[in-house]
């Protein structure tokens, strides 16, 4: 029998030994997208649910330079503004907070803006992509003082 972990507590997609109290299965992209939606941005695809944008890798040198992990929310892509196309994502995770020891963790939950500028034609065959991304943690119980 397979174990499907839908829900929107973790990013990442584990197939392992439930060590941590999750189930055995996590799906790391679970959404809905559609296109012409948005008036404004027919030819864009708007999606819901949890989903990260794609990563950026050399595959030749095995670097990944752009990696967002899944996450529930909602996001626009391929919106063409310009010569290029935008990709704008507002979600929502949540992580461990591990203490120095490793011993204690609490949970925090972020949120997180991602912005990419992508597909700006440079010249014959060459694109450029700009990208942004901020990440703010929503005060804990225990962080309000």
């Amino acid at each position: 029998m397979m174990d499907g972990n839908v829900g929107q507590q973790y990013s990442t997609g584990w197939f392992g030994d439930n060590a941590g109290g999750e189930n055995f299965m996590q799906f790391s992209d679970m959404y809905v997208t559609t296109k012409g939606f948005l008036p404004f941005a027919p030819e864009a695809d708007f999606w819901v649910g949890k989903h990260g944008a794609p990563k950026i890798e050399i595959q030749m040198l095995d670097w990944k330079t752009q990696r967002t992990d899944a996450a529930a929310g909602v996001g626009l892509e391929n919106w063409k503004v310009g010569p290029g196309k935008i990709d704008i994502a507002l979600v929502r995770e949540d992580v461990d907070d591990y203490d120095r020891s490793l011993q204690n963790k609490q949970q925090i939950n972020t949120n997180t803006i991602d912005l990419r500028y992508k597909d700006i034609p440079l010249w014959d065959k060459a694109t450029l992509m700009v990208s942004g991304r901020y990440v703010s943690a929503n005060e804990s119980a225990s962080g309000k003082r």
